[in-house]
Formats: structure tokens, sequence, C-alpha cells
């Protein structure tokens, strides 16, 4: 975390530079100075939040931002860091700060290998209700516990996560306040979020493995050889 905050002061000095309160400016100072005064990172007991994204205006729609601030209303030692481009930013701090809570949101915008600073998150707020993907596996990479919905009976994209992070892990009801529930759970209680990295990097490395993937290969190639050099053979016969 040392690490991470550091780079992102460092970051956050550039952008001051240019800062002219408006335009596509995604660092809150007001919240990086509070970071950095409660500890060399954030407050003794914070957990960082966070969503990836390149279409974060997209993503972060009024159910998701009403989620994320009952869940840093409830949970007072929370900071929410979405990674990804966002335009006007300000629009949104509009929404944070009407529910109290704009200081501890921190738009990190467009990084550089973004699964480094994942190392730096605990929680992955998968997009409410449903969405996401690839950043999810790479949440999980990073051993972050996901929230997320899981709905068997709609569309992919609504057990995307869940099939990822496993259905059993996942809430089935998509109602906001069950969304909400589990994300505070998370980050009160540490024994339960440990739990979860560590079933997110199990997942992780049981669905990605290099080895079991080159194994899968080899399997279809060879079920591809016998199936071809079956026809083969059929059309022998049929012709010869």
């Amino acid at each position: 975390r040392n690490w991470f905050l550091k780079r992102l002061q460092k970051e956050f000095e550039e952008e001051k530079k240019h800062y002219s309160g408006g335009g596509n400016v995604v660092v809150n100072p007001v919240s990086i100075n509070l970071a950095l005064t409660e500890r060399e990172g954030l407050d003794v007991d914070g957990v960082i939040l966070t969503t990836v994204s390149n279409m974060l205006k997209v993503r972060l729609t009024m159910d998701m931002c009403m989620a994320i601030s009952e869940i840093l209303q409830r949970c007072p030692g929370a900071y929410y860091m979405p990674i990804g481009y966002i335009e006007a930013p300000q629009c949104f701090y509009q929404i944070f700060n009407h529910y109290g809570v704009g200081e501890r949101v921190i738009f990190l915008g467009e990084v550089y290998e973004p699964n480094r600073y994942l190392q730096s998150m605990d929680i992955y707020l998968n997009e409410f209700p449903f969405g996401s993907g690839l950043a999810v596996l790479e949440s999980m990479a990073a051993g972050c516990a996901v929230v997320t919905m899981y709905d068997e009976k709609s569309n992919y994209k609504s057990r995307e996560g869940g099939n990822y992070f496993g259905p059993e892990y996942a809430i089935k009801t998509g109602l906001r306040k069950d969304y909400v529930d589990l994300a505070c759970h998370l980050v009160e209680d540490d024994a339960m979020r440990k739990s979860w990295s560590e079933h997110a990097l199990k997942r992780y490395s049981e669905r990605t493995g290099v080895e079991e993937y080159a194994q899968r290969h080899m399997q279809i190639i060879e079920e591809c050889i016998q199936r071809d050099h079956g026809k083969i053979n059929k059309y022998k016969r049929h012709t010869g």
C-alpha cells in the first residue's frame, strides 16, 4: 500500500499542475490529502473497494452509485477507488457528495498496468446489477474479494461475474440491499475478507493455469485429428 499511495501522490502532483476544476481531471485532492495524513496510506483500518472499466461513465449507473454511497455511509473506514477513464467526474461527485461520501471516492483514471493497482485493493465491486467480465478475473488474480450478482435464468452477462468467482459466492436476489449488505460484511469482517481473497486466488489459478490450458489445448487437437481421421477413413470406404 505504501508503494501504491506514493505512486498515487506522484500522479496527483502531476495532475495538480494542470488542474482547472473541470474537464477530465480524475483525481480528488481532498481524498488523497485525507489518506496521506491518516497514515502512509489510508486510515489504520481502511479498506479499498474498486471497479475497473474503460467505460466507467456507463458502468457507474445511478443504482451503482447509490449502492457505493450506501456502502461508504455504513463503513466509514472504506474508500472507493475505481480505475479507468471517466468523462466529467464532477457529475459523479455531485451524487457522492449528496450522500456525504465524496471525500472517500478517488477516481484513479486510466493507469498503466491496472493489475498492479489491483494488488493494493481489497474488494472488487462488480457492476450492479450485472456487467464486467475480464476485469473480474484481473481482480481475482490480485486476490480481491468480489461482490457480484448472478442470475442463471437471464442473459450471459448476468452470470459472468458469478461464473468466474463462483455462483455460491454471488448474490442471486438481484436486490441492491443484498449487494450492499454483502459488501459491508466483507469490509467489516477481516477473516471473511481474507477467506474470500484466498478463494479468489485459488479460483483464478484453477481456471487459468498454463499447464492445464496446454493440456486442454492438446486434448482438443487430438480430438480434432481423430474426428478428421474417422471422416477420411469413412470417405475412403465410400469411394473405394
